[in-house]
């Protein structure tokens, strides 16, 4: 993973970053994302966000980024320090998409820690720019807890497409339901069996 046979980074607009570091390779990581300075559009996947992460790191920044997908599993428990940490170095965020799909082995597994008032504690930047996401929810209660939060919070926020896999939509659409949602946010919710965006 040696990013300076990359090219130069610090030119591009969008990046797609799919990395597979090992874990001794957060340096690496953490300078090819750094520089990506004028990136707007960005993409990554959950083995280059949890790469990323490490006790008391500092957050790439990433002040340009204003549209961010993230292509992960479940949100499970110990993904949501490292997403926290990329947050805070995007303050300029206005659109999202998240990509979940959950394993196969276990899809409820450790994916119940951390719920709104955790996401509020963080005090995220961006959460007041951001207008539009589209979440695709699958077990557990992680991401619903955050869509819950953007819901409640995100005083810009116009819209909000909720995927849900058939077995959950009622219960997830119920839990968002009780959110203080934003009066001017259209938050519509869509059913699906295929887990690819």
């Amino acid at each position: 993973m040696n990013h300076r046979n990359l090219g130069n980074l610090d030119i591009l607009e969008e990046a797609e970053i799919l990395m597979k570091p090992k874990g001794d390779e957060f340096e690496n990581v953490f300078e090819v994302l750094c520089s990506l300075s004028r990136a707007k559009v960005l993409t990554l996947n959950e083995e280059t966000v949890k790469a990323l992460f490490r006790e008391g790191s500092m957050p790439p920044p990433l002040n340009n980024v204003c549209s961010l997908g993230l292509r992960i599993g479940n949100v499970v428990d110990e993904l949501v320090p490292a997403m926290v940490s990329l947050f805070r170095g995007m303050p300029n965020l206005c659109n999202m998409l998240i990509n979940t799909k959950p394993p196969l082995d276990d899809p409820k597994s450790n994916t119940s820690g951390y719920n709104i008032g955790y996401w509020k504690m963080q005090n995220l930047a961006f959460i007041n720019q951001l207008k539009d996401v589209t979440v695709k929810l699958s077990d557990g209660s992680n991401g619903v807890e955050l869509v819950r939060h953007m819901l409640e919070c995100a005083q810009n926020l116009e819209k909000m497409l909720i995927i849900c896999l058939p077995q959950n939509l009622d219960d997830n659409m119920r839990r968002l339901d009780e959110s203080k949602k934003i009066p001017c946010a259209t938050v519509l919710f869509k059913e699906s069996r295929d887990f690819l965006l």
